[in-house]
């Protein structure tokens, strides 16, 4: 599964947050207007209860309702004594509650006829007459209120969420536009030029600290890899003079006559590995040269076949001893756009290599093609292949996969391929699989400037 970018992730989180908060206050803010509304309700019929008793009076012998403080209209009331006469009543819907027990200073939930809350006095007496109070008030306009806020309060949190996911991701991203940009040029910084640097940021917060700190590192970085090219340099210059001495005291004495078998199989062996020494030194220097930029790339257009034609009569040799055979199939007419000298060099290592590592009596061939994307051509061979975990780091100087291939060679060679490929603006890939062969892929670019 793909991993999440961060501003992805920062979006998700302030919008959780944000969602949680909002929710929470609006679960606040109605539960609070709930139970504010019911507490005005029961204050309203407390009210209209007090006013009820404090008006009914008892005089020349009979109850009388003086009416003088009216009740809230919302209100419905009944005053009647205990033998059920009434004394004043407001409201029709009274009725509804006739068989509701009466509950002295209590309140009562009904939902007979729409939600109802019933309240009733404490019994009194007036005259040595008992007299019972009760008023009622309808939960409808509580109700109503509370579906308008419940649909606004709704409706808000939606718009807040959206609101809150648009700005989110765009705060993310303007937030982090600047690590994008640190991003795209940690890109561009490779081993062969890692003199850029990332843009500062021009602020003090830890994405200036972070550019920094990078920089710092690649400062650090560039100087390492600039003395590390120096000594390679510098020693294959300095190793060339003793190499070509021994070589030339080695061929000498063995041109000598009255050696034994055991001194001229010595020699031999001394001189073989000399002129590999020399061969390494040689290409050691030209990997030095052109990491530091001092090998020039001439482009010209050059025919593949000319190429591969060369290369298979400058290995005639090497592969009748291996009873091997170049072979290829290319469309008619096919050229590259390249260094000629490096490009020989480049496709002389790669069939060296399948000569090396090929099967003896076995086949090389180069096929090639036009793509959407350019030029691809392939070298194959079917040798011993080489095991998925060594493939990504064929490519290094002196890497060996194991003892089991030849270690004949300077371990040099694709290194020279990766950075004749690199020169050239080329992709070099490879697929193998052990026992069946390997497959060397050059991606080329189509368009290509030629000098």
């Amino acid at each position: 599964m793909r991993a999440m970018k961060l501003h992805t992730r920062m979006t998700l989180w302030y919008e959780l947050c944000t969602g949680i908060l909002l929710f929470a206050f609006c679960a606040a803010l109605y539960l609070a207007t709930d139970a504010e509304i019911d507490r005005m309700l029961r204050d309203k019929l407390e009210l209209a209860v007090a006013q009820a008793v404090a008006q009914t009076e008892f005089e020349d012998g009979a109850l009388i309702y003086e009416d003088e403080t009216p009740l809230d209209a919302d209100v419905l009331y009944r005053i009647a004594g205990e033998d059920g006469r009434e004394l004043v009543a407001h409201g029709d819907a009274l009725s509804l509650f006739d068989q509701t027990p009466f509950r002295e200073s209590r309140f009562t939930e009904l939902p007979d006829g729409g939600r109802w809350l019933l309240l009733d006095a404490a019994a009194l007496a007036r005259g040595g007459y008992p007299v019972r109070v009760r008023v009622a008030a309808s939960f409808a306009d509580k109700d109503c209120l509370m579906d308008v806020l419940r649909t606004l309060l709704l409706c808000g949190f939606a718009a807040m969420v959206l609101v809150a996911v648009l700005g989110g991701a765009w705060i993310a991203r303007r937030e982090l536009r600047p690590l994008r940009r640190v991003i795209l040029c940690a890109k561009e910084i490779s081993r062969s030029d890692l003199s850029l640097r990332v843009p500062e940021a021009g602020s003090r917060d830890e994405l200036g600290e972070l550019t920094t700190t990078l920089n710092d590192m690649l400062s650090s970085l560039e100087e390492a890899f600039r003395r590390e090219r120096r000594f390679a340099s510098d020693a294959s210059h300095e190793l060339r003079t003793p190499v070509a001495v021994i070589l030339a005291y080695a061929e000498n004495l063995r041109a000598q006559e009255g050696l034994g078998r055991e001194q001229c199989e010595a020699l031999d062996t001394l001189i073989g590995e000399c002129w590999r020494m020399r061969h390494m030194i040689d290409q050691l220097l030209m990997l030095a040269c052109g990491q530091e930029g001092r090998l020039a790339v001439k482009r010209i257009s050059i025919p593949l076949e000319g190429i591969l034609d060369g290369i298979r009569t400058a290995l005639a040799e090497e592969l009748q001893a291996r009873e091997m055979r170049l072979d290829w199939k290319l469309p008619e007419g096919l050229e590259i756009v390249a260094d000629e000298s490096l490009a020989t060099q480049l496709f002389l290592n790669l069939v060296k290599n399948a000569i090396r590592y090929g099967r003896k009596g076995g086949r090389i061939s180069c096929a090639a093609g036009r793509t959407e994307d350019g030029t691809q051509i392939e070298l194959c061979d079917d040798g011993i292949g080489i095991a998925p975990e060594h493939l990504p780091h064929i490519f290094e100087r002196f890497y060996r996969v194991d003892g089991a291939r030849d270690r004949s060679g300077t371990g040099l060679g694709l290194s020279i391929v990766k950075w004749i490929a690199d020169a050239h603006g080329w992709r070099v890939d490879v697929e193998s699989a052990p026992g069946v062969g390997t497959i060397f892929r050059l991606h080329l670019p189509p368009v290509q400037g030629t000098a």
